[in-house]
């Protein structure tokens, strides 16, 4: 990241956690030189009963980003230094994201990509095959949060897609960040894989570890972690 983005980044994190976020702080600060991040990797069968069904968002519209919303476009990329300047080019190739604004506020956004998808804290790009999806990014501006617009982002999410002929949706989220697998896990995602990413210096590395949460499922969440195991 560079200095620029990495100094957004550290200001974000202030505003949004306070003195919570000096670990987070050290972390980016220590990046260029040290890095492990846990990621756990999860999947939804979008064809499941089990998924809950939508519920209403008060005083929030769900809506599908197009490329030509550049308020909206630049409130997303805000929130995400990562996307920026990427966004736009992103929706126009086919990408989906789903946001939730407040007249013209934004509060709320996930991103899906299809085909090839980078993910930041793994520093790898995954393929995924036709028929299936991958969860960028989703975020809930603090404003915004306990609401349950996390949930109600989701839900919108899995209908799209299922109405386009989706039927699987990966998705992963930091081994430490509870919050955000039991929203995964209260929604049905079934986890696959822990996929361990070290960088010292110019050297890095993963490994993947696959779960063991659910044991009647063990098969498929290893056929599911070994597409992560691979090294890129």
């Amino acid at each position: 990241m560079n200095p620029a983005l990495l100094w957004k980044k550290l200001v974000r994190n202030y505003r949004d956690y306070g003195w919570q976020a000096v670990p987070k702080t050290a972390k980016a600060l220590l990046s260029p030189l040290y890095q492990r991040n846990v990621y756990r990797i999860y999947v939804l069968d979008l064809k499941s009963p089990n998924i809950p069904p939508p519920g209403p968002c008060t005083d929030l519209d769900l809506v599908l980003v197009s490329p030509r919303q550049t308020g909206l476009i630049q409130q997303v990329e805000n929130s995400a230094e990562w996307l920026q300047g990427k966004l736009a080019a992103r929706l126009q190739s086919g990408d989906l994201c789903v946001a939730a604004v407040q007249g013209e506020t934004l509060a709320g956004f996930n991103l899906i990509t299809f085909g090839d998808a980078y993910i930041p804290l793994l520093k790898m790009t995954r393929c995924f095959r036709v028929g299936t999806a991958w969860s960028d990014h989703i975020a809930v501006l603090p404003a915004f949060r306990r609401g349950g617009l996390a949930k109600a982002l989701r839900l919108r999410v899995f209908r799209e897609l299922a109405n386009r002929g989706i039927q699987k949706l990966y998705g992963g989220a930091l081994t430490s960040n509870e919050p955000s697998l039991k929203l995964a896990r209260s929604l049905g995602f079934r986890e696959l894989a822990d996929v361990t990413y070290r960088k010292l210096g110019s050297r890095k590395s993963w490994h993947y570890q696959r779960c063991l949460r659910q044991r009647a499922n063990m098969r498929a969440s290893a056929l599911g972690a070994t597409r992560f195991a691979e090294s890129t």
